[in-house]
Parts: C-alpha cells; structure tokens; sequence
C-alpha cells in the first residue's frame, strides 16, 4: 500500500499563514504589523454594513494600513454561487436597493463606458459618505465565483478652481446591460451643448437596453418627460438641473441595425435650456473619448 500523505499539522498551518503575510507584506510595501487578515467573516471594524446576494459565503479579508492613510484598505473575497456576470448584477441589486450610487472610476467621466463582458469593475459610493467600494470578478461562466471588493474611504471629488466647469461631467456613467459589449465612449460639444456615444452589442431587445440606461439617469437624479419604443429604435427624453441651478434638457436614442439584430448605436445629448443664465458655463469646443481599462 502506498504512503498516505500525512496530513498538516498546526505547525504547517503556522507556517503558510507566517508565508502569505510576508509575501503580503512585500507586495503592498508596509510592515507585517500593518497588515490585518481574518478569516471567513468580515473585519469587526468594517464602517458600513455589506449587503450580500443570496447564497453568497464570505471567504475572508485582507486590511492593509499604509501609513499616509485616513483607513485601511480592505479587500474582501466573497464566493458567490453565481457565474461571474450575474454575481455582478446580483451585488448591484442588493447594494443599489440601499442607496449605494455606481460612479465613474476615477480616470473616466461621464457618458457611455467602454466595456468588455466579464472585465468590468464596478464602482459604488455609500450615500453621504466617504465609503467607496470596487468589486471585481474573475470573468467566466462557471459557478462558483470568488469577487473581489475592495473598501477604502475617498473624499468626493471636487470641482475645479476658477469656477471652470467639464460639462461632460453632468451626463452620468452609462454602463451597459449584463453580458454586453459597449464600445465607444466618444463624446464632444460647445459650451452649453455636450454628448456622447457608442456601440453596443447585446442579446436583449431594445426594450431591456432602454430601461437599463433609462434606470442609470433616473437614480442619477435625471428626470423622464417621454420616451418609447418602436421597432429596433428607442428614445427617451430628460430633464435635470446642475449644481448652479442651470437647466438642462437631454435626449438618449438607441438605434439597432433590423440586419444586425444584436447590434445598437446610442446616443445621448445634453443641452442648456435656451431661457437659463449661461453664467458659469465653459466656452469652448472640446472633443474625447472615454475608456474604462
């Protein structure tokens, strides 16, 4: 009979855990005392409440205290019984129902995001805080799936001096539906006029694809004055008001190809109200894109 692997001792669990924190340690660049793991829970310290999908186990999280930090960052890894695009969604729904708001990443702006199925990371900040999280997913179509959260505190992001205004700013991100690809994210405009467009290739009717930007500008403050559905086209339109009170109106449209029936363009434009103080507003003609790595 062959030699049964002994099985590990204390000492050797010891041993792996005194490993992965130097290796930790030599990775984030801080001393081992700064760093914090625990095991199947999460931190007692953490400051908010994460909401979990159903089914969701907590595999355990890693605290690293950089010396130059108001908090510790913490990364959170969560199995979840789901595929990696429906874990996403699922951690959407739970966090969006209490009052989490998806942003920008810190290097785009507003408009379409440039994604690929299964690489996108998601944003969200804790209503009237300074709590961020970004979850992430290994992508691929079998379940389980181990996500990635990491949770640091971030101060909002300021406007800039001399009261210049980015209007691109005011269109809010526009992710597309679960397992879409949106390519694109180009966008430009005058000082009271911006937009900004793409292309998306999606399995779901363009009643689905509508309510899904639709639902983005809504919970982004934006509010719907008319819109409807017709074939491979949809179109909605808007109303909102900046921080310096000027209005604005805005149009989304959605066109699909009937040839091509998982391919759309979209197109959203935002526009001052002819009748508002243009006071604050930046001259000028700007032209960019926007990419999500």
């Amino acid at each position: 009979m062959a030699d049964q692997p002994a099985s590990p001792s204390p000492a050797d669990d010891a041993g792996r855990l005194d490993l992965a924190l130097r290796l930790l340690a030599m990775s984030h660049r801080v001393t081992g005392d700064q760093l914090t793991l625990t095991l199947g829970k999460l931190p007692d310290d953490l400051p908010f409440a994460l909401p979990l999908p159903a089914g969701a186990r907590i595999l355990g999280a890693l605290a690293v205290i950089h010396t130059d930090a108001r908090a510790p960052l913490v990364t959170i890894l969560v199995e979840t019984p789901f595929a990696s695009e429906p874990s996403a969604q699922a951690f959407a729904e739970r966090l969006e129902a209490q009052g989490w708001m998806r942003e920008f990443m810190p290097h785009m702006r507003g408009g379409f995001v440039h994604t690929m199925p299964g690489f996108d990371a998601q944003r969200y900040r804790q209503p009237a805080g300074d709590n961020v999280l970004v979850i992430s997913s290994l992508p691929g179509e079998s379940a389980p799936t181990t996500v990635s959260i990491a949770a640091h505190h971030e101060s909002p992001m300021r406007g800039r001096p001399d009261g210049f205004r980015d209007l691109q700013e005011l269109i809010p991100s526009l992710f597309p539906p679960p397992g879409a690809s949106q390519q694109g994210g180009g966008g430009g405009g005058s000082n009271r006029r911006r937009y900004t467009s793409a292309n998306l290739t999606t399995e779901r009717p363009i009643a689905e694809v509508m309510a899904n930007y639709d639902g983005q500008l809504e919970r982004s403050g934006w509010r719907r004055r008319s819109g409807a559905v017709s074939g491979p086209v949809g179109w909605s339109y808007w109303s909102f008001a900046d921080e310096q009170g000027v209005a604005w109106r805005g149009s989304l449209a959605v066109v699909g190809d009937p040839d091509r029936p998982r391919e759309y363009v979209a197109l959203l434009q935002i526009e001052a109200e002819p009748d508002t103080d243009g006071d604050g507003l930046h001259s000028g003609w700007t032209v960019h894109g926007v990419i999500s790595g």
